[in-house]
């Protein structure tokens, strides 16, 4: 499935695209405010090597007051992590709030930078640490987006309660959370089979963004693993309307079909679509539309079905079924050639003995 939840850094680097915060002029020189702005602006572009070369070079500055220092590492965190180089990132920002010059939202902002850092090294542990002690010295003050990264920590050590808690906390606090939380979340609930509370969820996330097919099919497998076949297969065909479903789930739609019971109409989807190209009308999937079609009763189209299907078949499975279907409806020479068919396909295993 679509859930291997990952926050790839997403709030860091919302955060970068931030503009230099004014109250940073209060503690520096005019000078090297222009500097960092200039930097800044190369970071926004996207230069964050070059950005980070700047502020190293800056930074090396023996005549800098503790507040200048703090928010040339904590920028050149920023620039170290747009460039991917996490380990040089997570130096700069506990440089920065070693200092503890910062003002708060500025030391909130890179507090969770740190904790995304911990991540991308995958070190969850000191994340965990850092994380608790946040969250003991902030109390109800946390920011959502700090909450969310917190979920995703405790995702990755199994902490499962923790993770959802944080996250309910950080969705319940914003008008419009995230996508990425949401996703987080059903990864939550899918380590812990909770499907009751994924279908929940996910009934949420496509009332704001119904044009998202793998949450139609998330849903789907959830409704799916709770024994409501007939929801499970209304999602997808609601999805179908919606001109959202394409390729090899086209498949699944007629086999939910078949699962719930009508056979006829999965064989009859799976026939159209092969024939307006919208699926490819490979071996397997002529032989699984001649089998429902023989479920359906439908004995005619499955026997059409099957011979094309056995037209590309490699072994001799098909010839043989088929061979039978000739022979019971005393269609001898028909049965002949589809026996002979699969002894010379062979690959038969151990129907061999069958067809012989």
């Amino acid at each position: 499935m679509f859930l291997r939840a990952r926050l790839l850094l997403a709030t860091a680097l919302l955060l970068i695209a931030l503009p230099f915060p004014a109250a940073a002029q209060q503690g520096m020189s005019a000078e090297l405010h222009r500097q960092a702005q200039e930097i800044n602006e190369l970071m926004l572009a996207g230069n964050n090597q070059q950005a980070a070369s700047r502020l190293t070079v800056l930074r090396a500055r023996g005549n800098l007051n503790n507040y200048e220092k703090a928010i040339l590492s904590q920028l050149l965190g920023y620039a170290h992590a747009g460039a991917g180089d996490y380990a040089k990132a997570t130096e700069a920002f506990e440089d920065a709030l070693g200092l503890n010059v910062l003002p708060a939202e500025i030391a909130a902002a890179v507090t969770t930078a740190l904790v995304q850092m911990y991540m991308e090294t995958r070190d969850y542990e000191r994340s965990r640490r850092l994380i608790e002690q946040v969250l003991a010295a902030r109390g109800d003050s946390i920011e959502p987006d700090f909450l969310a990264v917190a979920a995703y920590v405790y995702f990755e050590l199994k902490q499962y309660p923790q993770a959802e808690r944080h996250l309910l906390r950080a969705i319940a606090a914003e008008a419009e959370p995230k996508e990425n939380w949401y996703q987080i979340l059903l990864a939550v609930y899918r380590a812990q089979q909770a499907w009751p509370k994924a279908e929940a969820v996910l009934r949420d996330v496509l009332a704001r963004f119904p044009d998202r097919f793998n949450y139609w099919q998330y849903l789907s497998y959830v409704l799916f693993e709770q024994r409501k076949e007939h929801e499970a297969l209304a999602a997808l065909m609601l999805a179908y309307r919606l001109d959202l479903v394409e390729g090899e789930e086209l498949e699944r739609v007629a086999g939910l079909h078949a699962n719930v019971g009508i056979p006829e109409k999965a064989a009859r989807m799976l026939e159209d679509w092969m024939q307006a190209g919208e699926l490819e009308a490979t071996g397997e999937r002529l032989s699984l539309a001649g089998r429902l079609w023989l479920v359906a009763r439908e004995r005619v189209k499955a026997k059409e079905t099957l011979t094309r299907a056995a037209g590309q078949a490699e072994d001799g499975e098909i010839d043989l079924l088929l061979g039978k279907l000739h022979y019971e409806d005393e269609n001898w020479e028909a049965a002949m050639n589809h026996f002979q068919a699969a002894l010379d396909k062979g690959k038969l295993d151990k129907s061999l003995a069958e067809a012989q």
